[in-house]
């Protein structure tokens, strides 16, 4: 037995040791920090074969603009949520069909990748993935997966740095992937994680590094807070335009870094890292992100999310993940909270900064008579968002809001507002010309049935009535046009 796992973590080993680095295997037992109470034998046989197909099969990406193959986060989250086997084929070959073969190996790169100086030379080229996913393979072959991951990616050395930061690149992809090999205890996803990391850009290492170094003598202000600050920031509404391919990078960070790294260096974990802090902590990015993604509405249109928002809800599960790897040092999981925490301002910031609307989640769906529908129970969204046709951002983001009610409930009726936050009129004061429920002063804005809430606006605006399932920059008008006005029940109008 590995001397890195603890006692009452051999179970669980013993019971996935058919899964390797190169192998595959989940049972209906199989871990899952939100699953259905019973998953078939089928499923999981299925589900297995099907991503084993793809770990050998398919590039981490599908074409050459990088964008991300997204099969294991689909099937794994379909899987937990009860998905048939067929309804798994089914979405497995609607999204085969438009992958790529992985790039050939070198061994002579794969070698050289044992040197720091090489391997780091090595990174940010996709056509290495294939490189760098053989060079994992091995290594968790012949060390524990605690240990890798220590090695190279939690240790305090320029390497390890490098691929820390590339684990937030690409809309949190690397960070998603790897949360799901960790979450359903699969070292070939890891594998997989690892050399997708491995081959994003390093754009947001200035982003990074500076926010750390300012954060040292920055005060701590709430996530809340910061997002009205953005929202109130000219100079970031100016840094943005619709025209920008890559909004983070080519608005944000080009045009107004210096104020971006200000305001995210204000969010911080404090010391000391105990388990109870970090899961405060935690539930905050979680609240924040649900927020800032449902929140941001156009009220004359029909409700849609944004596409790019919804990343940062569907990775924040992945914070909850962490948090349970007990091999990792509580200063790596403070470190992967106030990341993510930065990384969710930017992105906001990137997209326009839209006014963001509580009452749009809270009052959601009218029905057309002053009142509002009743909640649907969990496990009936989970039937609907498992059997859904898509690349697999509806079941991630059904799953990641049944995880933040989970995550965040015993701490949404506390305030902890600090005395900064109370000062001036962003926070606590209220303002005529803005909603109270704006700049209430309040840290958790997702409460109670506020999160089946915002799971029914996810799911009714996914419908194909509706328009495009996902909107894109939704703090800009022109992301709006093309979708319907929505009629007195806050759905599509006829």
């Amino acid at each position: 037995m590995d001397p890195s796992i603890l006692p009452e973590e051999q179970e669980q080993e013993q019971e996935e040791t058919r899964a390797t680095a190169t192998t595959i295997h989940l049972t209906p037992s199989s871990p899952a920090i939100i699953h259905v109470p019973t998953i078939s034998p089928s499923s999981a046989d299925k589900t297995t074969s099907l991503l084993q197909h793809n770990h050998e099969s398919h590039h981490i990406t599908f074409d050459e603009i990088g964008r991300h193959n997204h099969i294991v986060h689909h099937l794994l989250a379909s899987f937990s949520l009860g998905a048939d086997a067929e309804t798994l084929q089914n979405q497995y070959d609607r999204n085969a069909e438009y992958q790529r073969p992985p790039p050939p190996l070198d061994e002579s790169i794969i070698t050289q990748l044992h040197d720091p100086e090489s391997f780091q030379a090595q990174m940010e080229n996709p056509d290495n993935y294939s490189n760098f996913l053989a060079f994992f393979i091995r290594q968790l072959s012949t060390s524990s997966l605690p240990a890798v991951l220590n090695e190279y990616v939690f240790s305090d050395n320029p390497l390890a740095h490098a691929l820390f930061n590339r684990f937030f690149s690409g809309y949190y992809h690397p960070f998603i992937h790897l949360g799901y090999g960790l979450e359903f205890a699969q070292p070939a996803i890891v594998a997989e994680a690892l050399a997708q990391a491995c081959v994003h850009s390093s754009y947001l290492d200035d982003f990074f590094t500076a926010t750390a170094k300012a954060a040292r003598s920055a005060d701590r202000k709430t996530l809340v807070h910061l997002l009205q600050v953005i929202h109130d920031d000219q100079i970031l509404l100016d840094a943005v335009k619709w025209e920008d391919g890559q909004k983070v990078r080519d608005g944000i960070l080009a045009r107004a870094p210096d104020t971006m790294i200000q305001y995210a260096s204000q969010f911080r974990v404090l010391a000391p890292y105990t388990e109870s802090v970090l899961d405060e902590y935690a539930a905050e990015v979680i609240d924040a992100a649900v927020y800032f993604t449902a929140a941001a509405q156009h009220p004359r249109y029909v409700v849609k999310m944004d596409f790019f928002y919804m990343h940062a809800v569907t990775s924040s599960v992945f914070l909850s993940v962490f948090l349970r790897q007990r091999w990792l040092a509580p200063a790596a999981k403070a470190r992967l909270i106030e990341w993510k925490g930065r990384l969710d301002l930017a992105l906001y910031a990137s997209r326009g900064s839209p006014r963001l609307l509580i009452d749009e989640i809270g009052a959601y769906p009218a029905d057309g008579k002053g009142g509002q529908s009743e909640l649907r129970p969990w496990e009936d969204m989970y039937r609907e968002a498992a059997a859904c046709m898509d690349d697999g951002h509806t079941v991630k983001f059904i799953r990641a809001l049944k995880n933040g009610e989970q995550a965040c409930g015993p701490f949404e009726n506390e305030n902890h507002v600090s005395t900064a936050d109370r000062n001036g009129n962003i926070n606590g004061v209220e303002d005529p010309q803005t909603p109270n429920s704006v700049k209430d002063g309040e840290r958790w804005k997702i409460k109670a049935g506020m999160w089946r809430r915002v799971a029914m606006m996810v799911l009714d605006s996914v419908k194909p009535e509706y328009g495009d399932r996902w909107a894109r920059n939704v703090g800009f008008e022109q992301a709006w046009k093309k979708y319907p006005l929505r009629a007195e029940n806050g759905r599509v109008a006829s």
